[in-house]
């Protein structure tokens, strides 16, 4: 995926052979290179000067859709280091609702489509769009038009309590399996108790809908 990075300066930085435009653009094309597109607006003049660039000896501060940008002043010779406030925003592919989901109801492909929103304001983290969503139920109710969130996802479980899995562990580098019984419900890497045949009680991690791997 190529990152845009769209620039709406105002003409305190678009003076003939100021640079920041093109610093600030690779610094923000490394840290957010997981965003389609970002955007940045600088909202503070810095009066006059003979050029301004990026400061090295700082970093880029983002605060939700504010930035902080480090920069050094040339005016009349004299040097100076100072920040410049900038608004951006964080364009990125999210899931967004198409149809109502209930509560702990298991997601299906055609309940989302993929959109592209600005982010940058968000308190919670999108579901990233190369997550299968058909593998996790919504905590709560979802409506048409809403973003899935990370935060309100749970696994559904591969293994319910009361099935017949197989219990796997490693002894000294050979992997001895057994028979056993879930106790607990378990989604892919959770961690539950089973119960062998002779009614021996272990922890194991999930590994499928019909194996777990022993931990203890």
């Amino acid at each position: 995926m190529i990152l845009a990075l769209v620039f709406s300066l105002l003409s305190y930085v678009n003076a003939p052979g100021v640079k920041l435009t093109d610093e600030v653009a690779s610094v923000l094309m490394r840290t957010y290179s997981g965003y389609k597109s970002i955007e940045i607006e600088f909202t503070q003049p810095i009066g006059d000067f003979e050029s301004v660039t990026l400061s090295s000896s700082k970093s880029i501060s983002v605060n939700n859709n504010i930035a902080l940008v480090p920069v050094r002043i040339n005016k009349r010779g004299i040097i100076t280091e100072k920040y410049i406030s900038a608004r951006i925003k964080l364009f990125k592919e999210v899931y967004i609702c198409v149809r109502g989901v209930g509560r702990n109801n298991q997601l299906q492909s055609g309940d989302c489509k993929i959109d592209t929103v600005d982010v940058a304001l968000f308190k919670k983290k999108p579901v990233e769009t190369n997550v299968p969503i058909t593998t996790f139920k919504y905590r709560n109710n979802l409506r048409p038009g809403e973003i899935l969130f990370s935060e309100d996802l749970v696994r559904m479980p591969v293994v319910m309590n009361g099935d017949r899995i197989t219990a796997e562990y490693n002894l000294n580098g050979v992997v001895v399996s057994f028979e056993a019984v879930a106790r607990q419900n378990g989604a892919e890497g959770d961690c539950i108790i089973i119960i062998s045949s002779d009614k021996k009680q272990f922890k194991a991690k999930v590994i499928n809908n019909s194996t777990v791997e022993v931990m203890e």
